[in-house]
């Protein structure tokens, strides 16, 4: 019992070694994403200069990102060059406390219906500390936690940062008519593992290790 946990441990120092000193010539290059799910294509090229290019389309959505990239162990941290506006594009449309230990959110179309695949997540200064995905009726449910923001991404509309407000068990919001196509990215952690990067904001446990980008060239 004592070998096998010495090599559990000496298995772990070994990868961890080999990620700090892999060379960023390997690192560098164009990632395609393997999502096709929900019928978008999503490709992100990490530059020598540390600059990245992110690129999106589906139907006849498109959008590109210019931005900043940096390594931190085997993490890329990517903040782009242009930022969430200051004023929200969204609009709270009704908020309820009670006693719950579910988040129950809802996300409206600017023509007041269910805005489904949106991706929202909770977040925790730079920690992503669980995602969802609106279903057909734009709901998602969050076991609650201690989170000081609600992220929601959805294609087409600006991506928001809403500060959280613990005591909220219920929230529906509207998300403004806004044809800006750019995602926006503040301190966004991917994972860097085997020549594929993984968005750790678009899924949580075991999906997630299926959601990846993969090193094209």
């Amino acid at each position: 019992m004592k070998s096998t946990y010495t090599l559990f441990i000496l298995s772990i120092i070994i990868s961890c070694s080999s990620t700090k000193h892999l060379p960023h010539e390997q690192i560098i290059g164009t990632y395609i994403s393997n999502d096709i799910f929900y019928g978008v294509s999503e490709e992100i090229e990490l530059k020598a200069n540390q600059g990245f290019e992110y690129n999106w389309d589906q139907g006849l959505l498109e959008g590109s990102t210019f931005g900043k990239w940096k390594r931190e162990g085997n993490y890329i941290i990517l903040n782009s060059n242009k930022q969430v506006n200051e004023v929200p594009p969204f609009e709270i449309i009704e908020t309820k406390k009670y006693k719950s230990e579910i988040l129950t959110l809802k996300v409206l179309n600017p023509n007041n219906e269910g805005h489904a695949f949106a991706k929202c997540a909770l977040k925790k200064d730079t920690i992503i500390l669980s995602g969802k995905i609106t279903d057909l009726e734009g709901r998602c449910r969050f076991d609650k936690v201690t989170a000081d923001s609600l992220i929601i991404s959805a294609y087409g509309y600006n991506t928001i940062r809403i500060p959280l407000d613990s005591t909220f068990s219920s929230l529906t919001l509207k998300l403004v008519e806004d044809f800006d196509t750019y995602r926006y990215f503040t301190n966004e952690k991917w994972k860097f593992k085997k020549g594929r990067l993984y968005d750790t904001s678009k899924r949580k446990g075991h999906a997630s290790r299926k959601y990846y980008y993969q090193k094209i060239k």
